[in-house]
């Protein structure tokens, strides 16, 4: 399998994704346009990202970055969020429940 990097977009938002070869596959720059936010569209983003990944013939976990861009994002939500996806969360800086 080919190094490939891809886009996914529609218009509730996007995001990207980079398999390289049978190493890894990673999403990043997920977003989803403020006023469709809170209604699903972001897992719906991640399913045909992960669709299109597996649909490349790559079958191990799948990473992705928690780096929110915004600080009304829980990051503590969004990495669980992706974790119930099955992703492999990474570069996350966690914060405690204080």
């Amino acid at each position: 399998m080919d190094d490939r990097e891809d886009f996914v977009q529609t218009k509730y938002g996007y995001c990207y994704f980079f398999i390289e070869s049978d190493s890894y596959a990673i999403i990043y720059n997920l977003f989803v346009y403020p006023e469709y936010r809170n209604n699903g569209y972001a897992k719906e983003l991640l399913i045909i990202a992960i669709w299109l990944i597996r649909k490349n013939h790559y079958y191990n976990k799948i990473k992705i970055e928690a780096k929110p861009k915004e600080e009304n994002i829980n990051i503590n939500r969004l990495i669980n969020f992706y974790k119930k996806l099955g992703l492999d969360v990474i570069s996350t800086e966690e914060v405690s429940d204080e």
